[in-house]
């Protein structure tokens, strides 16, 4: 069961994170790579993700843009 699903820029800012499972979408740019995680701290791992500290795709392909993230109840309903 999908808790709340809203574009990135919608205001990621107020969303509270715990370990509130959640898959994001990142892109490099607008018509560019994306990528798919899932996470229970989204904005620890955006963070993460902005500062180069993943290896990885994400960091091989530049990819560093929250476009989309869902909220689940789990992780395996997240996965």
């Amino acid at each position: 069961m999908i808790l709340s699903v809203m574009p990135a820029k919608a205001g990621i800012q107020v969303l509270i994170m715990g370990t509130t499972p959640c898959v994001y979408i990142l892109a490099s740019q607008k018509n560019g790579t994306l990528y798919v995680g899932v996470m229970s701290n989204l904005v620890k791992r955006c963070g993460e993700h902005k500062e180069n500290l993943v290896e990885g795709f994400a960091k091989r392909y530049d990819i560093h843009d929250l476009v989309f993230y869902g909220l689940h109840e789990t992780m395996m309903d997240a996965i």
